[in-house]
């Protein structure tokens, strides 16, 4: 796993090394060799030019510099990840999106039919059926909190994830994202919340909680 160095002096992207990430980054003509961190500047600017880099530095000047990995993301709209199966309270979900997504509607009457047609979906097609079922009322209060149980069977299940996660020190991670919620916001000022959530992650895998039993508070 390549490991960033404890201090950067401008933000990265992990691209990984596999069919689909090599012919984006010779599409895009960024000057790479994967598996490699790269600039965010420079893959933002290729995927979509100036709005995208302004984006980019406006995260900068909330976040400070900062590193993100499209495995760190539930659902992969530009770089392809398809995620390994979580297990959560006994039961195996195709990966962390379709678990939050089934937790949308617990407690609700159609609660079992969501589950039965989510819960082996992909994440996009995940996230597409969360919209159909009931909303249980307390969404909102609780939402949050079924994230963090998602990330953290997530990446302490898959090893690869998780040393990928670790290789990150204690750098800022920002979801460069529209949804001003879990991401970044166009103006760089969201709440970032996924972010925020790998970072307190991080932290607990290495010891720095004082948890290592799971992640603590969590109500479904």
């Amino acid at each position: 796993m390549l490991v960033l160095p404890k201090q950067i002096n401008q933000s990265y992207c992990y691209i990984a090394d596999n069919p689909f990430h090599q012919a984006l980054v010779k599409q895009w003509g960024i000057q790479c060799t994967l598996p490699e961190w790269v600039p965010q500047i420079a893959v933002s600017g290729a995927i979509g030019g100036a709005p995208y880099v302004k984006t980019v530095k406006a995260c900068e000047q909330h976040f400070g510099h900062f590193v993100w990995a499209t495995e760190f993301a539930n659902v992969h709209a530009t770089f392809h990840f398809s995620p390994k199966p979580i297990i959560v309270e006994r039961e195996e979900y195709a990966n962390s999106e379709a678990y939050y997504q089934c937790m949308k509607s617990f407690g609700q009457p159609d609660h079992e039919e969501a589950k039965a047609a989510i819960r082996h979906a992909s994440p996009m097609k995940a996230f597409q059926l969360g919209h159909n079922y009931s909303l249980r009322p307390d969404w909102d209060l609780v939402k949050g909190d079924v994230m963090r149980k998602a990330i953290y069977a997530k990446f302490t299940q898959d090893l690869d994830l998780k040393e990928l996660l670790l290789s990150t020190h204690n750098h800022p991670l920002v979801h460069i994202k529209s949804d001003p919620f879990w991401g970044s916001g166009y103006d760089g000022r969201g709440q970032n919340l996924l972010g925020t959530l790998l970072q307190d992650l991080r932290a607990e895998v290495r010891g720095q909680s004082g948890s290592q039993s799971g992640p603590t508070g969590v109500v479904i």
